[in-house]
């Protein structure tokens, strides 16, 4: 699995579980002040806990992470993602990378792709999903 299969698998999983969570909704919620209840804007109220299982700020996170802001969050590290294309390099290395990035490994001078393997932006996608048991250790990046 490369790095790009790898992504879109987990921004995949995280899409269909927001969509599920939408319930229908336009999936933005809001914290009530009273109860601490997860609330959507167009339909009832979400309990996420019962009786004093969160506190304001555990509310309010949950809150920011609803499902409207998931499914924008992802549909923003796709473009990401969709500007960073692998493409094979002009003058790939014998024993090293063959591939470079289109975007950050072009020569500014000749427009020719440096063989530089994975870039830094693909790579700090991957980071959030590090303990993934299908992440690869070399797409890190220290």
């Amino acid at each position: 699995m490369d790095i790009d299969e790898f992504l879109l698998a987990r921004w995949t999983e995280r899409e269909q579980t927001a969509r599920l969570a939408c319930n229908g909704t336009n999936g933005q919620w809001h914290v009530t002040n009273q109860e601490r209840q997860i609330e959507a804007d167009d339909f009832g109220k979400f309990v996420i806990y019962d009786e004093g299982g969160h506190n304001e700020h555990q509310a309010a996170h949950i809150a920011l992470h609803d499902p409207a802001a998931v499914l924008a969050d992802i549909a923003a590290k796709r473009a990401i993602l969709a500007e960073h294309p692998q493409v094979a390099a002009d003058r790939p290395h014998k024993d090293g990378p063959q591939t470079g990035c289109r975007t950050c490994h072009a020569d500014t001078h000749c427009g020719e792709i440096e063989a530089r393997g994975l870039c830094e932006t693909v790579r700090h996608l991957a980071t959030p999903d590090a303990t993934h048991p299908d992440y690869n250790p070399d797409w890190s990046l220290s």
